[in-house]
């Protein structure tokens, strides 16, 4: 009899109709394993490190922080490649024609964030922002989370909001090069400042998995980057042209980041939010 396994991921947006790429996904996944894969979508990136600790998701696609915050309950496997680098930027975001150009013209504005649980649409840039000797307590008239790069974004070139925390992909030369407002169409924003690479995303299981599943696992992914129609899926859904192996001292410098914002009150703003 075929093991069942549940792939675990946070909840894709609705308008991009990704449901059946990700049933392909799964589906290959599955064939790739031997195995019946289950496609299981949670509503943020909380109930997904949960759910992974609990054992009820088998192998997940978390965030850097969704995997530190994890703890001994993720194992990771595989870590996604985008373009030459694994990792990407934080960046805060604004429409191409807004009167923002520093940080301090941020007072009294409007901020558009992702999740409580992200790293570039909400974690490091505010504590970023704080380090820079901004009062967070008062520095924004209105934040609101969004659930996802891409909405918080829309609710940006909306007008809903003035600045958008988010990720953007760069060049060898550090030079900014795209960003989920791609996947926008006519999406006109400007970079309004970058705070320094995260590291990549990672497919983990939970403990329970053994350690020949979790090795073909991260075979079977590596390998996924030769197959141009699974490439196609993983760009889609991850936004990831191949896999690799995970290097766990790149982690180290954000798990620096949070035990800073672990002893500060935004870390607890963040946790309740």
């Amino acid at each position: 009899m075929r093991r069942r396994l549940t792939f675990g991921l946070y909840a894709l947006e609705a308008e991009r109709k990704l449901g059946p790429t990700l049933d392909s996904f799964c589906d290959w996944l599955g064939e790739s394993l031997d195995a019946e894969v289950a496609c299981d979508e949670t509503p943020d990136y909380e109930t997904l490190a949960q759910r992974v600790r609990n054992r009820e998701i088998d192998v997940a696609w978390l965030p850097p922080i969704v995997l530190i915050r994890a703890g001994d309950g993720a194992l990771p496997v595989a870590s996604l490649r985008r373009g030459n680098r694994g990792g990407f930027e934080t960046a805060l975001v604004v429409r191409a024609d807004s009167e923002l150009r520093d940080l301090r013209d941020l007072r009294g504005k409007r901020a558009a964030w992702v999740d409580a649980w992200s790293a570039a649409g909400y974690v490091i840039p505010r504590l970023r922002l704080r380090l820079s000797g901004l009062d967070l307590s008062d520095l924004f008239a209105e934040e609101h989370f969004y659930g996802t790069h891409t909405s918080a974004l829309r609710a940006l070139l909306a007008g809903d909001a003035d600045v958008a925390g988010t990720y953007a992909h760069t060049d060898a030369e550090g030079n900014v090069v795209d960003g989920p407002w791609n996947d926008i169409e006519d999406a006109d924003v400007r970079i309004l400042a970058t705070f320094g690479e995260i590291p990549a995303d990672v497919f983990a299981v939970h403990p329970g998995i053994p350690a020949d599943l979790r090795a073909e696992l991260l075979r079977v992914l590596i390998a996924a980057g030769n197959d141009a129609g699974v490439r196609a899926l993983m760009k889609q859904i991850f936004g990831a042209t191949a896999f690799g192996p995970v290097d766990l001292q790149s982690y180290d410098g954000l798990r620096s980041t949070l035990s800073l914002a672990n002893r500060t009150d935004d870390w607890d703003d963040m946790s309740s939010a």
